[in-house]
């Protein structure tokens, strides 16, 4: 026969495994999105800077996601590679999209680092985006376009 005691030293235990099944539980996925993308810009006084990157958002909600995007760049003029890394925060409305981004861009063989922030919005058509990008690319503007397509 059990007392009273022993039960009572049970039951912090079984809310103690309830809450950790709980916790464990699956909840409501919200999908990661994946992207390729590709984009032509020309940066003021400068020269031209094509580059492709990969995109990964996380929804937050209802419209704002939040993500980075990476990539390899290369400049036309004064050729040179590099590595444009970005912040975006996104704005979707059905077919059209807003977007902020800003991150460092790293150009390898001149061995600099260039603050960069832009505005965006475009077309959403299934998974296919198109828009213009308007920014700063240290020390001048840069005016471009992005082509992306989600995995």
């Amino acid at each position: 026969m059990q007392t009273s005691r022993t039960r009572g030293g049970l039951a912090p235990f079984l809310f103690a495994v309830a809450l950790a099944l709980g916790a464990l539980a699956p909840r409501p996925a919200h999908a990661v999105a994946l992207s390729l993308g590709a984009g032509g810009h020309y940066w003021l006084a400068e020269r031209a800077v094509f580059h492709a990157d990969v995109l990964v958002r996380q929804p937050l909600a209802g419209p704002l996601s939040v993500g980075g995007r990476f990539g390899v760049l290369l400049t036309a003029s004064d050729v040179d590679l590099g590595i444009p890394i970005d912040l975006v925060l996104r704005l979707d409305f059905g077919r059209v999209y807003v977007e902020a981004v800003g991150g460092p861009w790293i150009f390898l063989e001149a061995g600099r680092v260039v603050p960069h922030v832009a505005g965006g919005f475009g077309l959403v058509a299934g998974n296919l985006t198109f828009g213009p990008e308007v920014g700063w690319l240290d020390p001048h503007a840069i005016v471009g376009a992005r082509l992306t397509y989600r995995l």
